[in-house]
């Protein structure tokens, strides 16, 4: 193993100054400047392994590089170049089988994923899946693609104006957040509900019971939301770990020929978080639980119910 850089950890640092208070010359090394490694290349390979392909991790544990340390939990699978649409991005609109435009037809391939919160930030975002091959400026989008089309994101506000990604607004009701989702609908070309409850993927805890409405009827977010006119379906049991795979997967295919996931510039908390987002270090194939994972978290529910299968009667 490669000596220990003590630079790195401030605490060590500290003891080691108070402990042997002399000048000191702090040297960079690495893996190769250990002599009684027996085979460097067979350990670095397993090295980078550990890493999962985090760039910033492979830079700090493998080069020494440690002031690239980002620990981001998408690693290079999340690409400005490979990923990002233009704003004016619009959602496909195919025929139905009689050859006419409606806006069920427009609304056909396209799901909501939404994570409610006060303490932390509420969001949905409108996604919708691409059924034929297209460009969209240099950008190759493949057929069953997905594309995160626009979002509501509603978190605390600085007073400059500015967005606190990671804090809710405690004086968010459901009608108020209803009324956005509304508003995300029109100005996308939907003047009514029209994306079926069963393509409305919410996080589970809105569909958790509250209490009893009256004798019987059971008190959840879900049926407030639905006093309110919008329906919604909890997200399906399944690993976090699974449902992260599948979207760092389609973010590193996005501009091949397999299908990708593309993100617009109208979905500002995406492109603001994902970046900031890392890994638990207990469990690496997992999001550490205090990142900013909102937005993805939404995301993640369309995926794997989609994947799933279950949510996709239309």
């Amino acid at each position: 193993m490669a000596p220990l850089n003590y630079s790195s950890c401030p605490l060590a640092s500290e003891l080691v100054g108070i402990l042997f208070a002399q000048p000191a010359v702090w040297i960079k090394s690495t893996l190769r400047d250990n002599p009684y490694l027996s085979n460097p290349d067979q350990y670095e390979k397993e090295l980078r392994a550990s890493c999962f392909g985090d760039e910033s991790k492979i830079s700090a544990e493998v080069l020494g590089e440690w002031g690239q340390v980002t620990v981001g939990f998408f690693g290079s699978c999340l690409s400005i170049e490979r990923s990002m649409l233009p704003r004016d991005f619009q959602i496909p609109w195919y025929t139905d089988k009689s050859g006419s435009f409606t806006e069920k037809t427009k609304a056909h391939w396209c799901w909501i994923g939404g994570d409610w919160g006060t303490a932390s930030p509420a969001c949905v975002v409108l996604m919708c899946q691409i059924q034929e091959p297209m460009m969209v400026g240099e950008r190759h989008i493949a057929r069953g693609s997905w594309v995160c089309v626009d979002e509501e994101y509603v978190c605390s506000i600085e007073p400059d104006g500015s967005k606190e990604w990671s804090r809710g607004d405690r004086s968010l009701t459901a009608p108020q957040f209803v009324e956005r989702v509304k508003k995300l609908y029109m100005r996308n070309g939907f003047t009514d509900w029209v994306i079926p409850h069963c393509r409305v993927i919410m996080d589970s805890a809105v569909t958790a019971q509250l209490g009893f409405g009256g004798h019987s009827d059971p008190v959840t977010l879900s049926t407030e939301f639905k006093k309110y006119g919008w329906q919604v379906t909890g997200s399906p049991k399944s690993s976090r770990a699974v449902g992260w795979q599948l979207m760092k997967s389609l973010l590193w295919q996005a501009g091949s020929d397999q299908p990708g996931l593309f993100i617009s510039e109208r979905c500002e908390s995406l492109w603001a978080t994902l970046p900031y987002c890392i890994s638990d270090d207990r469990n690496p194939e997992d999001m550490e639980k205090a990142a900013p994972d909102h937005s993805a978290d939404a995301v993640r529910y369309v995926l794997t119910a989609a994947n799933q299968g279950q949510h996709s009667y239309r």
